[in-house]
């Protein structure tokens, strides 16, 4: 775990998916955004990724140097397409959790090799990382769908932008 995040004392918010949505549905990230901002965050200013966060509380948080991300307007592009938002990639877990991420202290990937286990359940592997842009230098509201990285790589780790956790409840 990244000596940073032992530190933080991360605000965690549940939402109970029943009757009214599902992750897939529009219902449930405006859901998501009334709650970050009931905790004082911009839901434009952030970066989301869906895990599995049954061990979070046993090992704590996943240390990662990257992972496939998504900002609001990524996750608007989204609904209705074939591609996969935090919340759905979450669900497919035990213990759907979403991490939020602070947009400034993330760049983007300008290329990777991507490697693909034959295990499907098994993390995609990405080598040869080539940083690019930090995110906070893209125009207000361009859709972010792809993989992050800390703006300090590959110093840094992704916990050191990490600002709250969302549990998805069945």
């Amino acid at each position: 775990m990244s000596p940073e995040l032992a530190h933080k004392n991360l605000p965690t918010i549940e939402i109970k998916l029943d009757y009214r949505f599902t992750p897939s549905e529009p219902e449930f990230l405006d859901e998501l955004c009334e709650e970050l901002k009931g905790i004082g965050l911009d839901p434009e200013s952030l970066v989301f990724t869906g895990f599995e966060g049954k061990d979070n509380d046993k090992k704590g948080i996943p240390d990662k140097q990257y992972s496939f991300g998504m900002n609001y307007a990524g996750w608007l592009e989204s609904l209705g397409s074939s591609t996969q938002n935090p919340a759905e990639y979450a669900t497919d877990h035990e213990r759907p959790c979403i991490a939020i991420y602070d947009k400034n202290l993330l760049r983007e990937v300008n290329h990777a090799t991507i490697h693909q286990p034959s295990d499907l359940d098994e993390p995609i592997i990405l080598t040869d990382i080539v940083p690019g842009k930090p995110l906070s230098e893209l125009p207000a509201g361009q859709a972010i769908t792809e993989e992050i990285i800390p703006i300090n790589y590959p110093d840094g780790s992704l916990n050191d932008a990490l600002i709250a956790l969302v549990y998805i409840i069945d």
